[in-house]
């Protein structure tokens, strides 16, 4: 039946296609297809119909064409009949009922069949009852046989005394073959009379067993005790008692029903206790099955936490609110129970009039889309992907309103936070690319070979310090190992030549470009022209904060060891222009070059807080 489930076409019954079924209905069709015993459930307003291979034969020829059926269309010849008993049974109320007949037109030369069924109400997420659950066992054959007993009586109470021998024999035949145990006490708590079928029971034979008291016929002292308390019982008051027992025979420990009846003699005084006994351990354990199953149920509405779901009015009023609820928004049952939904929708949405058109998209469509942000008890907001689906009664009119909605505020934030890493990305490249292209404009050489070992040079600086920026997530660069960085590759291996000293400062982002760009065009002259380009020669580089706000780099470069300077050049170079164009010109500080004879001496100023403005600047969209 599982595949025969899957194969139907239920997108053209009214519950749609299988991947759309809530998880109430799915978890109650599991519990169908493992059950052995006939199981019916009836979903939704049109009560549409499914079963497990074990119902077929009730349906008989209407199968196999009763799958997704209406209950009305499935079953029309008892519709008139069942329907107040569905109004019931969808008002939440359980029905059980025992030897039931029922003319199934499925059923070829069966005009009556008898069923002892139970129907259970089926919630749905919401807690609202949205089909029902049936188990059926048919009882059309003992029915037959308890009412030819019942025939068989009253034909023999119509007989004359010179018939007593005969209806003795009548009944005997009878007793021996009922599925149910018969028995007779007397007064003594001694079995007179027991039918074949407690005799297999007990696994004995009649002179073994008849004679005997429960007690010696092996029955555990507190079962027997309890027998002979209800014996007199019956005796003493002359009314039925009933109960119900485990008891351990041949056929294993079952559950029996069983009642005990007063025998009146013909001077009305009690001369005996009749009784009869009756296996109910499947019954039973189908009740049982059926507790779990609704308390499974529950426990499903119940842990979907990241699920919030409540029920409405249909003037938008809160009427149930589930633990989901409380979960997702932070409000308890009490706090909200009896107002308006508005209370968790943000205020521009219910300046808008959201709430309110919501619910007549609802109410006019069925159901509404609730896709946006809402608001949690706390203030805080909560990114709801769900729906508001209208709730009509079995007349079609208004009932109020379902509210499901899934927490996704994680990966809505996830979604808001790759969304603004892309144009990050875009930003810095366009600025990356931007800042290349200026050095490249700014590079000058007689020739291509020089051209490319400066430029070269001068991009790798960049891109040194790109790399500071990254490492620190572009927060900034730290100056002491952007120094490092920039003068490690004209040092080699030439032994420790250049000295560094400075407090610890974070060069911001708009910054760090350019002083590498200075840095580098310094050590590339130190290389080409000053300290660096002898062995002896050394550079020592020192920074400081001002006294002041700390927003004023003051960083020296001193050469010493390098090739006698007699003064400042005629002409100024192109490594002064780029110095120039980086600090003054990007940065809005000052570079003054000193021609000392022991080596050049350059100083810089950067006004920190133009650098940070600048990098908002450039990272600005």
């Amino acid at each position: 039946m599982a595949g025969r489930l899957r194969a139907h076409d239920w997108a053209s019954t009214p519950l749609g296609p299988i991947e759309g079924w809530p998880q109430s209905l799915r978890t109650v069709v599991n519990l169908m297809l493992a059950t052995a015993q006939p199981v019916y459930i009836a979903w939704g307003p049109e009560l549409v119909s499914l079963f497990n291979d074990s119902y077929i034969p009730i349906l008989g020829t209407k199968h196999p064409g009763a799958l997704g059926k209406p209950y009305a269309e499935l079953f029309a010849e008892v519709w008139d009949e069942y329907r107040p008993i569905i109004g019931a049974t969808m008002a939440g109320r359980s029905q059980h009922f025992v030897d039931r007949p029922v003319a199934l037109t499925g059923r070829p030369g069966v005009p009556i069949s008898w069923f002892t069924f139970s129907w259970t109400p089926l919630p749905d997420e919401t807690g609202m009852v949205a089909g029902f659950y049936c188990t059926a066992i048919e009882t059309t054959g003992q029915v037959r046989a308890e009412q030819a007993l019942r025939k068989r009586n009253a034909e023999a109470l119509r007989h004359s005394q010179a018939e007593t021998e005969r209806q003795r024999r009548l009944y005997e035949a009878i007793l021996a073959n009922t599925p149910d145990l018969a028995y007779v006490f007397d007064l003594d708590h001694r079995f007179i009379y027991a039918n074949e079928g407690l005799l297999r029971m007990w696994g004995r034979s009649w002179d073994d067993a008849i004679g005997k008291t429960c007690l010696e016929l092996g029955y555990e002292p507190w079962h027997a005790a309890m027998h002979d308390r209800e014996i007199e019982q019956v005796v003493a008051t002359r009314q039925p008692v009933r109960g119900e027992v485990p008891f351990t025979g041949t056929l294993g420990r079952r559950i029996y029903d069983y009642i005990f009846v007063p025998v009146i003699g013909a001077d009305g005084r009690v001369e005996a206790v009749a009784g009869t006994t009756r296996d109910v351990t499947e019954s039973r354990q189908v009740e049982e099955a059926l507790r779990e199953s609704e308390q499974h149920l529950r426990l499903i509405v119940d842990s979907a936490r990241d699920y919030a779901i409540f029920t409405t009015s249909p003037e938008g009023l809160i009427e149930t609110w589930w633990p989901g609820a409380k979960a997702v928004f932070g409000w308890y049952a009490a706090e909200v129970v009896g107002q308006s939904t508005a209370i968790i929708f943000t205020p521009e949405d219910r300046a808008a009039g959201a709430p309110q058109e919501e619910l007549a998209t609802a109410h006019a469509e069925g159901s509404a889309p609730d896709v946006r942000w809402h608001l949690r008890k706390d203030g805080s907001r909560v990114f709801i992907e769900g729906s508001t689906v209208a709730l009509r009664g079995m007349d079609g009119s208004l009932r109020g309103f379902l509210k499901i909605g899934q927490d996704v505020t994680g990966r809505k934030a996830a979604e808001e936070r790759q969304a603004l890493l892309a144009r990050e990305v875009d930003h810095r490249a366009k600025n990356a690319l931007a800042v290349v292209q200026a050095t490249l404009r700014l590079t000058q050489a007689p020739d291509v070979a020089s051209f490319r070992q400066t430029a070269l040079g001068r991009v790798a600086a960049l891109a040194r310090a790109q790399t500071l920026l990254a490492e620190d997530r572009w927060r900034g660069a730290d100056l002491r190992m952007l120094v490092e960085g920039e003068l490690a590759p004209f040092v080699g291996e030439h032994g420790p030549r250049i000295g560094l000293s400075g407090a610890p400062v974070v060069l911001p982002p708009g910054a760090a470009q350019p002083v590498a760009m200075a840095l580098h065009e310094l050590a590339t002259n130190a290389v080409k022209h000053g300290a660096l380009s002898t062995p002896g020669g050394s550079v020592s580089v020192s920074w400081q904060l001002d006294d002041g706000s700390g927003e004023t780099l003051r960083l020296r470069w001193a050469e010493a060891g390098g090739p006698a300077i007699a003064g400042a050049p005629t002409r100024r170079g192109f490594g002064s222009r780029v110095l120039d164009a980086t600090v003054s010109g990007q940065l809005g500080g000052r570079v003054v070059l000193g021609w000392e004879s022991s080596g050049l001496v350059c100083e810089m100023e950067v006004p920190l807080a133009r650098a940070a403005a600048l990098a908002e600047e450039m990272h600005a969209p």
